[in-house]
């Protein structure tokens, strides 16, 4: 009976190179080495940022969120989401706690126990209120509105700038 073959021994896998110079391969490792300049260059960044005072940062944002145009390409909801961000970030910067994370009401919490004047507290808690009701209820709200709101939130850190240095400026003014 030659037309029946018996069984193969097995073979040993054998490394095989051209695997790793796929194209597939390739693509891969420029993906990696993509993502890995990009955070590079983003911790450069955020550097230079931290650098800057609370005030100084939060106003250079606002500028460039106004920059991007978002309001005048109708992207309300948006312009309503960075403004948040940058606002909240100020505030942890400013106050020193986790602002990005919190919640408005927790964020009126944490400043109350701060011991922040009231006035301030409740400034702080409506631009927080207007921006969540864009961002979280769909309140309607026009291009007019959130100008004001970004031109609003631009002068109340100009004055806290102004009113309050922060505690490297009072070092500066003290030597």
């Amino acid at each position: 009976m030659i037309d029946i073959n018996d069984i193969k021994p097995l073979e040993h896998m054998i490394f095989n190179l051209r695997l790793f110079f796929s194209p597939v391969a390739l693509a891969a490792l420029l993906l990696l080495l993509g993502t890995w300049f990009c955070r590079q260059r983003r911790k450069k960044l955020e550097v230079a940022l931290s650098s800057l005072s609370p005030d100084q940062e939060a106003t250079e944002k606002l500028l460039n969120l106004e920059d991007m145009g978002l309001i005048k390409q109708g992207e309300i909801k948006k312009h309503y989401v960075l403004l948040s961000e940058i606002f909240r970030k100020y505030l942890e910067r400013r106050f020193g706690f986790a602002a990005v994370e919190c919640t408005s009401e927790e964020i009126a919490h944490e400043l109350a126990s701060l011991h922040v004047m009231e006035d301030l507290q409740n400034r702080i808690y409506v631009f927080l209120v207007n921006m969540d009701l864009v961002k979280f209820a769909q309140a309607d709200c026009s291009a007019h509105e959130a100008m004001a709101e970004t031109d609003r939130i631009k002068r109340f850190v100009a004055d806290r700038e102004q009113q309050n240095p922060t505690r490297s400026e009072k070092e500066h003014v003290a030597v």
